[in-house]
């Protein structure tokens, strides 16, 4: 419940940086400073090896820049005719939820890293979108799905198969810990949200974004879970995640977003 508490906190004074996640590449300003990395090499790797691991799941190749302050952003546009955008992320951001959060701070930093590689995604594959809030939430479905996915990974690092005490012990505090990790999630997402419902720059109210991230963690082991559990047969959960992501972002606006 610490962590719970302490996460709204920090958080909410991220909202109004955050959720200004532009849809269009913002490192052009005169007044941005482009950096070589935060000033945690452990941060600066984790980055970069996610962007490989989203590259393969996702099909997009993209770049990480830094930035100073708090900022979080994706473009399509990017230096390299073979790379599909561009991501700018603020070490302050990074450092602060590494920092004062430790391991819980990390699954947040993948969380924003995941939503922004969603709006790479959605450009790569040229989707449209209604208004501003309905590709928000979008990503933020998106950006639920490949956390359940870490998620379902972290769980498939420890062999619980020994009936031993100690065994169903640890195994009982790792599924405690990947639900307090979901359900911070689910507030840092909510957070991130507003209320400015006639902004074009509306991105979602908090109970809509908590959803789009809960929902999207759920279909990760429902209806697009890579492979089908039933018949084992693989399946294109990037087409589903288009389609039917793109249908339940809008069906959580109608739901939630007033």
């Amino acid at each position: 419940m610490k962590n719970i508490l302490f996460t709204i906190a920090l958080l909410i004074s991220y909202t109004s940086v955050y959720s200004q996640c532009n849809l269009t590449l913002r490192s052009n300003s005169p007044s941005s400073k482009l950096l070589k990395g935060s000033n945690s090499s452990y941060i600066n790797t984790k980055l970069d090896l996610e962007r490989l691991q989203l590259k393969k799941v996702f099909d997009v190749e993209f770049r990480i820049e830094y930035y100073p302050g708090n900022v979080a952003f994706a473009g399509p546009n990017c230096e390299s005719s073979s790379c599909d955008g561009t991501i700018g992320l603020g070490v302050n951001l990074l450092e602060k939820l590494h920092n004062q959060e430790k391991e819980g701070g990390v699954w947040m930093i993948l969380a924003i890293l995941s939503h922004e590689a969603a709006h790479i995604f959605q450009y790569k594959n040229n989707l449209k979108f209604e208004n501003t809030v309905q590709q928000e939430i979008h990503a933020d479905f998106i950006a639920g799905w490949y956390m359940g996915k870490l998620m379902e990974d972290y769980k498939a690092m420890y062999d619980f198969s020994n009936s031993s005490s100690e065994a169903y012990n640890k195994m009982q505090d790792k599924l405690e810990s990947i639900s307090i990790f979901k359900q911070n999630l689910r507030m840092f997402f909510g957070s991130l949200g507003d209320s400015n419902y006639s902004s074009i720059d509306h991105h979602g109210n908090y109970i809509t974004r908590s959803m789009a991230i809960h929902k999207g963690m759920k279909s990760y082991t429902g209806w697009a879970q890579p492979i089908n559990t039933i018949t084992g047969e693989s399946r294109d959960y990037k087409k589903l995640l288009i389609t039917h992501g793109k249908s339940d972002a809008s069906d959580l606006i109608k739901e939630y977003n007033h």
